[in-house]
């Protein structure tokens, strides 16, 4: 195969920028691709880092950087893989614990392509900023992003060049910017490093449009000011001529000048057109996806929404696992967290305090071993599947704040929670929030539990939640696919679910009508809870509850031993259940009390405890519902009294 040449350029040794001239080639010379290993003539180009192996008439071998040869064509792009790159590129960055909250978008990458090239494999232009492929990803750009990434090894120096590989560098520059933009504003003390200012997708799209995310920032602090002032502050003039050349329906030009007001209206009808056009893309991959993307949004993950995103500041990443004690988190695990059986960490959330191997609060979310336990039996979810970040998040948006803690989920729905209800829901599941009412974690002073996460920014992320849903809803959304939408738009996900038959659901456990204060009966417990146990279940039980503002247990009505508690809770207002060959679906909530009977050997007072939210706490911290080895090797009777 012969090529002309169609400008200038070297006969290099090496398929390397800046490598030794063997000759200056001149245009329309002529070109032989050449076999390195056979020393013949090729067939095919033999290419290496966007270089061909040529031989000219002169009878020299070197290296061609193709774009110089006519006639060359460069490979066509199957748009399907292309789109199904993207959307693994988002997934790969957004599932790495540094990345939350600068979120990247698969529909953010392909946008990018459709305005450089409509998603063709392109040479470089005459004018622009002289990038390759759908990405028009240059090789600086490249550079940059082989010196951020921890996979150096997967990509190769010509990566720059495979239409596939650059969508990696165009992902890390989406987060790079966004990150940037953050920086910035905080020196102008907007947002801080527990509440970092988060740009939207338009200021990362001024920050690529002008390639300074300083400019993006001087373009959202201005408003009725000439752009081209603006961008001349911050950019030099050839810098920004070129952008005007670029984008004059945009930003104008120095003849004609437009408001910085005028620019984001033009620039926002550009990216939404263009976001407008990533859902169809994305169905060619995943047909059931609902894509709905708008510049004035901030780019979060496609997992975990706005609500998800602010607590796994406090808690934890997907790998993320303590053994028991707040904030003190172990190594990595092998293979990670996020690639292990649900039931292989259930297994080791079994284990007695102080195995080595324990696992005790898991995940992006902390599921400690009864809500892990619950989740997976109220969600009917297999055992055998792998704990990855869509499943946690499923278990987040279907368990956490909707059966467990409804009044998050009411609220988001305008479903007749209100905003306070909501927070202090919150503060009581995820010991980093702070409590609507003290400001305070809601488990302050026991285990070392601090709040990082302010009453304003979860009324922040609430309030999001509560946008993002209506405006689903008003695209035209389903209730249930609405609520998806929230923690996997724009795509939906499958979770494995048990086959059948499934056992019989437990009957309703309603809900009693004592006058129990139950956050402070859980707090007098938590803060006289005992190391291990000293025998004095009832006692402790009995003081949380008249803490709480339950009437007080008197003798001669107090009983002496803790299995004889039942009629008393019941005289004042708790509802009794006895879960007859049922405990396994049981699902404890806040203030629930269990009453077991002795067993033969054991103590013949029985136990009695009280479930934290949590925990079940009697006079110690308990591993779960039962007090010690010998109830959970027997399993004596037991009934659970709901105030």
């Amino acid at each position: 195969m012969r090529f002309e040449i169609k400008d200038f350029t070297g006969l290099l040794s090496a398929p390397l920028v800046g490598s030794k001239r063997i000759k200056l080639l001149n245009p329309h010379d002529e070109v032989q691709c050449w076999s390195q290993s056979d020393d013949i003539a090729a067939d095919s180009p033999e290419k290496v880092a966007g270089f061909v192996y040529v031989k000219e008439n002169g009878g020299g071998v070197g290296w061609v950087d193709q774009t110089y040869l006519e006639g060359y064509r460069r490979e066509e792009i199957s748009i399907s893989n292309f789109v199904a790159a993207c959307l693994w590129a988002e997934d790969d960055l957004n599932s790495m614990p540094d990345t939350s909250p600068w979120f990247v978008s698969a529909d953010f990458l392909l946008c990018r392509a459709l305005l450089e090239t409509k998603i063709s494999n392109v040479a470089p232009r005459a004018s622009g900023p002289g990038g390759f492929g759908p990405l028009v990803v240059t090789r600086d750009e490249w550079a940059q992003f082989l010196t951020e990434s921890m996979e150096q090894d997967q990509f190769g120096l010509e990566g720059w060049d495979d239409p596939i590989q650059q969508i990696w560098a165009a992902a890390f520059r989406m987060r790079r910017d966004a990150r940037t933009i953050s920086s910035i504003m905080r020196q102008n003390n907007v947002g801080d490093s527990g509440d970092p200012f988060v740009p939207t997708f338009l200021d990362v799209f001024h920050a690529y449009l002008t390639g300074s995310p300083d400019a993006a920032v001087a373009l959202l602090n201005s408003k009725d000011v000439r752009a081209v002032d603006v961008l001349d502050r911050i950019l030099n003039r050839s810098q920004v001529d070129s952008i005007l050349e670029r984008y004059p329906n945009q930003f104008g030009s120095r003849s004609e000048p437009i408001s910085v007001v005028t620019l984001r209206a033009a620039t926002e009808a550009l990216l939404d057109s263009l976001f407008a056009q990533t859902p169809a893309l994305v169905r060619t991959v995943m047909p059931d996806a609902a894509a709905l993307v708008q510049a004035n949004r901030s780019p979060r993950a496609s997992t975990g929404g706005p609500l998800g995103e602010l607590i796994a500041r406090g808690e934890g990443n997907y790998n993320s696992y303590n053994r028991g004690r707040a904030g003190v988190r172990g190594l990595p695990l092998t293979p990670f967290l996020s690639k292990q059986p649900l039931g292989d960490i259930m297994k080791s959330q079994c284990l007695p305090p102080g195995n080595p191997n324990r696992l005790f609060a898991v995940g992006k979310y902390q599921l400690i071993p009864t809500t892990l336990a619950s989740a997976v039996r109220a969600l009917s979810i297999g055992k055998q599947e792998i704990f990855t970040p869509v499943l946690q998040e499923h278990l987040f948006r279907h368990y956490l704040i909707a059966r467990k803690r409804p009044k998050v989920k009411n609220y988001i729905i305008r479903d007749g929670s209100s905003l306070q209800e909501a927070q202090l829901a919150l503060a009581q599941e995820f010991a980093s929030v702070a409590s609507p009412h003290t400001g305070r974690s809601y488990y302050a002073g026991t285990g070392g539990n601090v709040a990082s996460i302010s009453v304003a920014a979860v009324a922040r992320a609430l309030q999001d939640e509560r946008e993002l849903y209506a405006s689903f809803l008003a695209a035209g959304l389903q209730p249930t696919d609405a609520w998806d939408a929230l923690s996997f738009s724009p795509r939906n996900v499958t979770i494995t679910t048990l086959p059948l038959p499934q056992p019989p659901p437990i009957p309703a456990i309603s809900r009693g009508k004592a006058k129990l204060n139950i956050n402070l009966a859980v707090q007098h417990l938590r803060d006289h809870a005992q190391p291990k146990s000293i025998g004095q279940c009832a006692r402790y039980v009995r003081n949380a509850l008249e803490a709480g503002g339950l009437k007080a247990i008197n003798p001669p009505e107090r009983p002496v031993n803790a299995k004889d508690y039942g009629p008393v809770l019941i005289a004042r207002g708790f509802y009794k259940s006895t879960l007859k060959n049922m405990l396994e679906q049981y699902d404890p909530i806040e203030g629930d009390v269990v009453v077991i009977e002795p067993y033969t050997g054991g103590n013949p007072a029985g136990h009695i405890a009280m479930f934290s939210g949590e925990d079940w706490i009697s006079d110690f911290v308990q591993r779960d519902i039962w007090a010690g080895p010998g109830y959970r090797a027997k399993k004596p009777s037991l009934a659970i009294y709901r105030p």
